[in-house]
């Protein structure tokens, strides 16, 4: 109780709104009572979704939509974290790069 939180939810989805927003407002009920300051933060596919959280939390809506990173960019991500710290990596890491191109798909 009055302790700040994040709480991250990520790619939800519904299949009946209505149901789904009932549950959903029992789990998030006691977090009624987090500190000043905490935060929810819902990823989804669906504006449905996102605002459907919006009446559940009874806030004002705050729907931030994403695009989609390009293959580059998203490979020079997965690398940047991958091989953090990596000046000059063995050739072996070749290889992990080769697949990391494949993920990037």
């Amino acid at each position: 109780m009055s302790k700040m939180f994040l709480l991250v939810l990520d790619d939800i989805w519904e299949e009946d709104e209505e149901k789904d927003k009932s549950k959903w407002e029992d789990v998030l009920a006691p977090l009624a009572s987090g500190g000043f300051g905490s935060k929810i933060l819902v990823t989804t596919r669906t504006d449905s979704v996102a605002l459907m959280f919006a009446k559940v939390i009874k806030k004002e809506e705050e729907i931030v939509k994403l695009d989609s990173l390009e293959e580059d960019e998203c490979l020079q991500l997965l690398n940047s974290h991958a091989f953090a710290g990596i000046e000059n990596p063995p050739d072996d890491h070749k290889k992990l790069r080769a697949i990391a191109g494949e993920i990037v798909m």
